[in-house]
């Protein structure tokens, strides 16, 4: 019913423009602020609604898009002769899944049949032939395989983010084995620079922000979000299954509680988790549902979604999931200062809590349109280890050496110090050794309090009367320094005093000045003197006396020793391979960033307002695909960038183009702008400055943003309020929200290229190297020398072999340039700051252009 379908979201529930609500018959007739009944039963030619929607009136409707087709209007006009008949008032809900049951999306993958075509030399997988298909269709024709050159640079940068080196280009040139490509994509694939490249891609998506500052809080990410980093990067390597991933990124807590590794992987929630409950679980729906299943469950937040068969309730049942969720520092082996290095994890702090709609508790449940049915929740017993992190085994080792530490340090000390110094650093050992002692006693408590053992065990009282004798010991140390600091104070006062009231004072001769002070400061250090002698005889009086079973335990913080299993079960869910999204999505993200654009456009939206996916049978098959492969990501990259739909150029064709303008059916290869970290990062790797492998914790001194640290862009911090600059300027990530990079051409991106010291300086070291390779830069003056420079430039920047003409003109270049600046040399008189001959300044220079042309940030 048009009602339904298409007025319904402006015109009903809580949502009624210009006061008209079209939810029952009634509100029809009574109509809105104009005057009258929007229909007039039985006479749709006066009915001023069936008027709007022929746009016989203003303002036509529906309002925003275009005339209604005439199948359609010719039965609402059907519908009003009839009486206009409507009974009940159905709920937004009830009208969005009627329109609904037949969403192809909302459907569980079912792999298609791979079609037949007319050319089956361009098919070298089932990939090619969904595309040929559909290009065979509408009469387009698919381009040929590109040069090696131009595939190898783009097949590299889209599996590790880096380009060839000219060593790679020139082996892939001479390869004529028939395999030779294919062995390139199985290198690519085994570079640990993969979990790298596309270790980025996928933070884009699951939002990876490092903690950042706002006067004295810190939001998002937690302190040591880089160890989630990490962990994506490593997993990606070892190609754990894209479902594992999602599983263990929800609910590594609840699968694996003792696994420091699986810990790491919860670092996705600990990023949307804030301070204000509400706020983060809020947060994680939106994100969950965006990422993992491609819906806007965010939309039924204040209503039923208006759109897709999801209720208000269902969206506060989404929210209990994550109603439990906190997070607190766990310790790691070997580090004993939990506050400076730890895993930020996640737990249930309140495993029975629910989010409130309407002061009603909504239980926890996934939108039934979805498939998902009832969630399967089991509460997780946590281990003691868990709920009482510090009394781990090697936290405990960690908290001993720290200790043995603490003695070493003063004994050190001790034996390092001057004369007078010696009391109080032999107070410092003491102290420390009966702390070890007391720390030791303790731990014996609780290994036994662990093992259940009663309080009126033997080994339990032992281990009481220790801890209480080492603390008195300590006491009585510290006292007696007090003792011995003090009445040397005393004598130092009482010296003063008597220099100060040298002589009797009279008339003609007063007492010198500060007499009275000195002889204040004298009956105070007594007074201390007396306090601190009190003090020792009454703590070697509590050392005499028997001990007490009262020792001081440990601060400890404990927690739950339950978690409630809603995420466990949310996670299963998603990756049950009869919810209809998650592969869809999941397929969807990579093929946008293999080929430039998406299968379905609306990379978060797969509902009723998604854009028509340009291929439905192909994504439903390389869903199927990822599955039955054990979602390994690995095979589908490689399914993807074999086919002959990756490996076509990107060469315009004018006939092709008049009949697919956008290239939606895929006839070429998309050209494609590099993403910012790639043109930094390729810039560092071309002068062989780019380092290798993660730091730790992620790169944020101020060095780094100017540029002087040379690791991968993917380990510099990244917040809402921090990005590296150079990054910013080439579309850098969103971490608000970057499901699909922005790929802009701005004056702003010339001209950073153009100006940046950066660039500048790496220009100066690629130049030197390329010079050095061929014996010097003194031989920038021999014949054919500048030749050899250019064609080995091109290949380093550009991947590409230069033709006559570009050869040409470059040289032409350099000899210009070098005249010039030879010319300006002689002008200054030898006070030029760079001191680089001009012939290679030149090269310097030609790097420089080489950099800012189109053809090193395209990929082809």
């Amino acid at each position: 019913m048009i009602l339904e379908t298409r007025c319904i979201s402006c015109h009903g529930g809580e949502k009624t423009k210009a006061g008209l609500d079209l939810s029952t018959r009634e509100l029809i007739l009574k109509g809105g602020e104009s005057d009258g009944p929007a229909i007039v039963p039985g006479h749709p030619e006066t009915s001023p609604l069936f008027l709007q929607i022929t746009h016989k009136e203003d303002p036509g409707m529906p309002k925003t898009e275009s005339k209604l087709p005439d199948g359609i209007i010719d039965e609402f006009r059907r519908w009003i002769e009839a009486g206009a008949p409507l009974e009940g008032k159905l709920s937004q809900a009830q009208k969005v899944s009627n329109r609904m049951d037949e969403w192809a999306m909302f459907k569980p993958v079912v792999r298609p049949a791979v079609p037949a075509v007319k050319d089956a030399a361009f098919v070298r997988n089932p990939i090619d032939a969904f595309i040929l298909h559909e290009q065979e269709a509408r009469g387009l024709h698919p381009r040929p395989e590109a040069p090696k050159q131009v595939l190898l640079r783009r097949v590299t940068i889209d599996l590790i983010g880096l380009p060839p080196t000219p060593e790679e280009m020139r082996a892939f040139e001479v390869d004529a084995s028939p395999n030779a490509y294919e062995k390139v994509v199985d290198r690519l694939l085994a570079d640990p620079r993969y979990g790298e490249g596309w270790g980025r891609h996928w933070l884009d998506i699951w939002r990876y922000s490092d903690s950042y500052q706002i006067g004295f809080s810190s939001y998002w990410g937690g302190a040591h979000a880089w160890r989630w980093r990490d962990w994506v990067v490593e997993n990606l390597n070892k190609d754990t299954g894209y479902d594992q991933i999602v599983l263990q990124m929800l609910a590594g807590d609840e699968l694996a509680p003792t696994d420091p590794d699986a810990l790491r992987a919860t670092g996705f929630v600990v990023r949307n988790i804030s301070s204000d409950s509400l706020e983060g679980q809020q947060a994680m729906v939106e994100h969950t549902s965006k990422a993992f299943l491609g819906v806007t469950m965010n939309c039924a937040r204040c209503h039923d979604h208006k759109f897709d068969p999801f209720t208000q309730k269902e969206y506060y049942g989404f929210c209990s999931i994550f109603a439990p969720a906190e997070q607190h520092p766990d310790p790691i082996p070997g580090k004993a200062n939990v506050k400076a290095d730890s895993i930020d994890r996640i737990y249930d702090a309140k495993p029975k809590e629910l989010a409130m709609l309407n002061k009603e508790a909504i239980d926890p449940c996934v939108p039934a349109a979805l498939g998902g049915g009832k969630l399967v929740i089991q509460p997780v017993q946590v281990p003691a280890w868990s709920s009482k992190p510090s009394r781990r085994p090697y936290a405990i080792q960690d908290a001993l050496k720290a200790s043995q530490q603490t003695i070493d340090t003063a004994r050190k000390a001790l034996a390092e110090g001057k004369a007078e110094q010696i009391a109080e650093l032999k107070a410092r050992v003491a102290a420390a050794e009966a702390h070890d002692a007391a720390f030791k006693a303790v731990l014996k408590v609780e290994e036994m309090e662990d093992a259940g053992k009663g309080k009126d065990a033997p080994e339990w009282v032992a281990a009481a009367k220790a801890a209480t004798h080492a603390q008195r010991e300590e006491e009585v140390t510290q006292n007696e320094v007090t003792v011995e600091l003090s009445r040397a104070a005393l004598t130092k006062a009482e010296a003063a005093q008597a220099a100060a009231v040298a002589g009797t004072p009279s008339a003609e001769s007063p007492a010198p000045a500060g007499a009275g002070k000195a002889a204040k400061e004298v009956a105070a250090k007594a007074g201390g003197v007396a306090e601190a002698e009190k003090a020792l005889v009454n703590a070697q009086g509590r050392l005499n006396g028997p001990p007490d079973t009262n020792f001081k335990r440990r601060e400890m913080t404990t927690y739950p020793p339950e978690s409630s299993g809603r995420r466990l079960a949310l996670a299963r869910w998603i990756i049950d391979k009869r919810n209809p999204l998650t592969a869809r999505v999941a397929v969807n993200h990579i093929w946008l960033r293999h080929f430039g654009a998406p299968l379905e456009p609306t990379v978060t939206d797969f509902g009723h307002r998604a854009m028509p996916v340009s291929n439905a049978d192909l994504l439903n098959w390389l869903a199927a695909e990822l599955m039955d492969e054990n979602w390994s990501m690995k095979k589908l990259h490689r399914l993807v960038v074999t086919s002959s739909a990756y490996r076509m150029d990107s060469v315009y064709d004018p006939a092709d183009a008049a009949i697919d303008s956008e290239n939606t059916w895929l006839w070429r290869m998309n050209p494609r702008r590099m993403e910012a970290e790639v043109v930094r990062d390729t810039v560092l790797y071309l002068g062989n400055k780019l380092e290798a492998g993660p730091p730790g914790q992620w790169l944020k001194d101020d060095s780094a943003a100017k540029g002087d640290n040379y690791r991968r862009s993917l380990y510099y911090g990244i917040a809402q309020n921090k990005i590296l600059p150079f990054l910013a300027v080439f579309d850098g990530p969103d971490v608000n929200g970057c499901y699909q990079r922005a790929s802009n051409v701005s004056p702003q991106q010339a001209l950073l290229l153009a100006n940046s010291k950066f660039i500048h300086e790496q220009s100066q070291v690629i130049a030197k190297n390329l010079s050095s390779a061929e014996g010097g830069s003194n031989m920038s003056n021999m014949p054919g020398s500048n030749d050899k420079f250019i064609d080995s430039a091109f290949e380093l920047i550009l991947n590409n072999h230069p033709t006559e003409a570009e050869r040409s003109l470059c040289a032409k270049y350099l000899a210009d340039r070098t005249a010039a600046l030879e010319a300006a040399g002689k002008a200054a008189g030898g006070g030029a700051k760079n001191t680089e001959p001009p012939a290679q300044r030149a090269r310097e220079d030609l790097v420089h252009v080489l950099f800012s042309d189109n053809e090193f940030l395209t990929i082809r």
